[in-house]
């Protein structure tokens, strides 16, 4: 696995954590009056993560950066900035700090490594998440209706960069590897991308590439160790709306 992809599966890691705490703070926060900033300190190196991400529908705003400060230094400073209350959870060698502000929950990640610390800078719009669960039904609904009976949404990550949009979506359910394949395969014509290859990798299950309609797409499809079925699908391309 390359850095680069290493990290975004770190980064993926990460939102579905910061949505648990994002989305439990949801009704305990009022109207917004406006996105707030999380300062980053002196020491911090930042870098971009994404343009626009959409996670469980929650819009999220987010950096990423580098500092050669510990991380207990850091959290110290961004306890100080962020004011209290503030929520600190541990997870390991991860430290999550949150803090709920105007109809938005803040959040920092910070965790050490060989080069420093590696921090992630998160915003969430609460408010805006629970006026937009319509649209995102309306993504979603359409996928798991095409899925095997009963398949099961465990997460869904909608983000652009520089132009160029990727859904991501994690799909469990009773079924093998056969079905799910056909059923990923139909969802994937109906909305114009075509099959052009499809390999096995061991411990990985089925691998599926498509394109078309502007856009391309792999799906895995594995059995899980207590034989449920599990599908990992992932489309890019500039115009997503045309296949959602």
């Amino acid at each position: 696995m390359s850095p680069g992809t290493a990290f975004h599966s770190k980064a993926k890691a990460c939102l579905q954590h910061l949505a648990v705490l994002l989305l439990g703070a949801l009704l305990a926060v009022p109207a917004a009056a406006g996105e707030p900033v999380i300062e980053l300190p002196s020491s911090a190196r930042p870098f971009a993560v994404g343009d626009k991400l959409v996670l469980n529908g929650l819009p999220i705003s987010m950096r990423g950066f580098r500092s050669a400060q510990s991380v207990d230094e850091l959290v110290a400073w961004f306890k100080r900035r962020l004011g209290a209350p503030v929520v600190e959870t541990r997870h390991g060698s991860t430290v999550v700090l949150g803090k709920a502000a105007d109809g938005h929950y803040l959040t920092v990640q910070l965790e050490a490594d060989r080069r420093g610390v590696r921090g992630l800078a998160a915003v969430g719009a609460l408010r805006a998440a629970a006026e937009d669960q319509g649209r995102y039904r309306q993504r979603t609904g359409p996928v798991l209706a095409a899925l095997p009976h009963g398949s099961r949404l465990i997460s869904e990550l909608l983000s652009e960069d520089r132009g160029r949009q990727s859904w991501h979506l994690v799909v469990d359910n009773q079924y093998g590897e056969q079905l799910n394949s056909e059923r990923v395969t139909a969802l994937m014509r109906d909305r114009g991308l075509a099959l052009e290859r499809e390999s096995h990798v061991s411990g990985e299950g089925r691998l599926l590439y498509f394109r078309g309609n502007g856009a391309e797409a792999m799906a895995t499809v594995a059995s899980a160790p207590d034989r449920r079925g599990a599908i990992v699908i992932n489309f890019v391309g500039s115009a997503l709306e045309a296949f959602q």
